[in-house]
């Protein structure tokens, strides 16, 4: 009957484990990196108070906080992931290491059976604990990041130990090799490996499935050990005191972490005994249920207890598979998952007109109601009013309905971009002027170049200057137009303008070699403008009791010059706002979607319009990301701005951060610190709200966007948790 109880609570002891490694939000909802450094209140005799962390328990925190002001429950709950996974591992790989030995010393290799005695002998002069604290506590290892850190921990203590788990395997193996059966299995031919695998294995998996959740305890114990001596997965030093020149630091780990918690928390026995207490309770009944666990296991296995009919076998393998799949936590839990899966959105019930998607134009208001709509399916509600649509005004503008440039007879469509507009239909033969002061020629000697399209060196200028550069020139000359040579990925604006010119006047790419003679072919159906943009709004609120009202704010762009970029720029945008909806550590907090009509290229940006209102509070938005740059195509170069993300804002510095790092392993089409974009530190300086910018331009040997989608979707994620 006791081997029973026993067997029911160490199981009710692990399956509560691995809840709380799977869904921690199960036991709390509160957020383990919060931090509360001073608490403040009046009694009911009026007097103030003012409390410096920790805080002992009370009804909202019941197991009190850490120096940190830290949730004491919430680092328990949130850290068996790592601690458990950490113990996991550490026996997985002990086991790799020596079940092969053991069983290779059992059958008479003087090799293994060297090592194995070896080993033993060297850490019976060195105790394992005080080998695993010399090694771990270098200055090497503890200034590693937490993956890199879990590695080492790993690594070192699974060689430290492996030894005393071979000499019990080596001695079952040769135990099992004296019984008449195998005797038999020789007799027979059976090669070694054969009887290994066949024969030995199938006796010694009982022991070994039992030794498996007994060592998991002993893993648990070293780590425990380890932690009284301030050695800990993620080991970060804060200065305490730096008075009189003297630096005093506190050791503390980030990350949730059973041993971390004991490490950090000696210091305050007497004054919290808490922070001690309750991480020391955590590993005293995790290490009893897999003791207890382990040894109901090897008793069901070897026929000595019989639970329910149900065979052994079963129960083994699936406990097994649930260790398997929690030691695969780990590699979720530092990062490797990802949400996004690009889809390609039909627009055909859109019924857009031919031509672009522009500024207010009869095809942006189809396109603003259907964002809205596919909004409202995803749960999302209007951020503004009643309706997602907010409309603001603009100022005359025009755009492009239709145009053609031909260089001698050969199109170059998509290597250039207008100044302005105007309606033409014209050929003209080409000059070029690059090497000339033409600003300073008068009206005669600009004359010689009457009805010829001159070629003009741009690269020097900002859109600006040109366009007054260009200004001048025409009320001096009577030139069939103007070519101004300059990289389009520096042109500040593109597919509108303000401007019309009675000439076409445009934009070449460098790339181009142009020269005097050439016949340039140019048409161009001029389109204007309607009087306003639609800016799209939507929220998500948060789903967390303690961070819902924390807000994160996306920017995308919705403008496209034909509806297959529209259809390809809609995908990757609905698609990672899939990835952030669909995923519980993103939905924790609010998540507020924006859709811009127009944007820094287009002398009409949408961003001014919300800059201008007060939607949402400032206080509690911890990062505006801004992908208005985001331009369809298969592959293209990123380009990346974190200039506007402090370290004083940490949650956005924290997120540039990881994603820099994300972008390390494809540097080559990555662009850092992008400033060519207008208005991209507007939310920055007029609202403080801590910027991150993310583009994407056409590029056939760049990366691809569905890459970029899985980059920016796993690194959210992982900021979030």
């Amino acid at each position: 009957m006791f081997k029973k109880i026993q067997f029911f609570i160490s199981l009710t002891i692990v399956i509560l484990i691995i809840l709380m490694m799977f869904v921690p939000s199960l036991f709390t909802n509160i957020n383990p990196y919060a931090t509360e450094g001073l608490r403040s209140y009046v009694d009911d005799a009026g007097t103030f108070h003012l409390e410096k962390a920790p805080f002992k328990p009370q009804s909202d925190i019941w197991m009190g906080t850490d120096e940190l002001g830290r949730s004491i429950w919430a680092l328990i709950i949130y850290g068996t992931k790592l601690t458990i996974s950490l113990a996991g591992l550490i026996v997985i790989f002990r086991f790799l290491i020596a079940v092969p030995i053991g069983m290779l010393a059992g059958f008479g290799s003087l090799s293994a059976h060297s090592i194995i005695d070896k080993m033993n002998r060297f850490l019976g002069t060195i105790p394992t604990l005080l080998l695993s604290i010399l090694i771990l506590r270098m200055d090497f290892f503890t200034n590693l990041s937490k993956t890199q850190s879990v590695i080492s921990f790993v690594i070192v203590l699974s060689i430290i130990g492996f030894a005393k788990l071979a000499v019990v395997i080596e001695e079952r193996v040769k135990a099992i090799n004296s019984e008449p059966f195998v005797t038999g299995d020789i007799a027979l031919g059976k090669k070694p490996l054969q009887i290994a695998l066949t024969t030995i294995l199938r006796h010694l998996y009982p022991e070994l499935i039992a030794m498996f959740f007994m060592e998991i305890a002993r893993a648990l114990t070293l780590l425990l050990q380890l932690g009284l001596f301030a050695v800990f997965v993620g080991n970060v030093k804060f200065i305490e005191d730096s008075s009189n020149g003297n630096i005093k630091t506190m050791n503390v780990s980030y990350e949730p972490e059973w041993a971390s918690m004991l490490g950090a928390a000696r210091i305050h026995l007497r004054s919290a005994p808490w922070i001690v207490f309750f991480p020391s309770l955590a590993f005293f009944i995790s290490v009893l249920g897999f003791n207890a666990f382990g040894e109901s296991v090897r008793k069901l296995l070897k026929g000595e207890m019989s639970i329910l009919r149900i065979k052994p076998i079963l129960i083994s393998l699936s406990v097994l598979l649930i260790v398997f799949i929690s030691g695969y936590q780990l590699v979720d839990w530092v990062g490797v998952h990802t949400g996004y899966a690009s889809k390609i959105l039909s627009t055909e019930r859109l019924m857009l007109e031919p031509g672009p998607i522009l500024l207010g134009n009869s095809n942006a208001l189809k396109a603003a109601d259907w964002i809205s709509s596919e909004l409202d399916t995803r749960g999302f509600t209007p951020l503004k009013g009643n309706s997602y649509i907010d409309s603001y005004t603009i100022d005359s503008g025009y755009y492009a309905t239709n145009d053609e440039v031909e260089l001698n007879q050969v199109s170059f469509k998509g290597n250039y971009e207008w100044v302005g507009y105007g309606n033409y239909d014209l050929t003209s033969e080409l000059v070029d002027l690059k090497d000339l002061d033409v600003l300073n020629l008068g009206a005669e000697a600009l004359s010689m170049y009457s009805d010829k399209i001159i070629l003009l060196n741009g690269n020097f200028y900002s859109h600006e200057a040109i366009v007054k550069m260009t200004e001048r020139i025409l009320s001096r000359s009577n030139v069939d137009g103007i070519i101004w040579m300059k990289p389009l990925d520096e042109v500040e604006i593109k597919w509108v303008s303000k401007q019309t010119f009675a000439v076409p006047v445009l934009y070449v790419s460098n790339e181009f070699e142009l020269k005097s003679g050439d016949q340039l072919h140019v048409k161009l159906d001029m389109g204007t403008l309607g009087s306003s943009g639609n800016n799209i709004y939507g929220i998500l609120k948060g789903t967390n009791t303690n961070l819902g009202e924390e807000a994160l704010i996306y920017g995308f762009g919705y403008n496209a010059m034909d509806e297959k970029r529209f259809s390809e720029q809609m995908s990757f945008n609905l698609s990672l706002i899939d990835a952030l909806i669909k995923d519980d550590a993103n939905r924790k907090r609010t998540i507020i979607v924006l859709f811009f009509d127009g944007g820094s290229n287009y002398q009409f940006d949408g961003r001014v319009s919300y800059a201008e209102q007060s939607l949402y509070p400032q206080k509690d938005i911890l990062l505006y990301f801004d992908l208005t740059h985001i331009e369809a195509g298969e592959r293209g170069t990123i380009f990346f701005n974190q200039d506007q993300s402090p370290i004083s804002r940490y949650y956005a510095y924290s997120f540039a951060v990881q994603l820099e790092a994300a972008f390390n392993g494809i540097s080559d089409s990555v662009i850092r610190n992008q400033k060519n974009w207008k208005n991209d530190d507007l939310l920055y300086l007029s609202k403080g709200i801590p910027t991150l910018t993310v583009g994407f331009t056409q590029n056939e040997k760049g990366e691809t966007l569905s890459n970029l989608g899985s980059i920016l979707s796993r690194v959210i994620r992982k900021n979030n948790y």
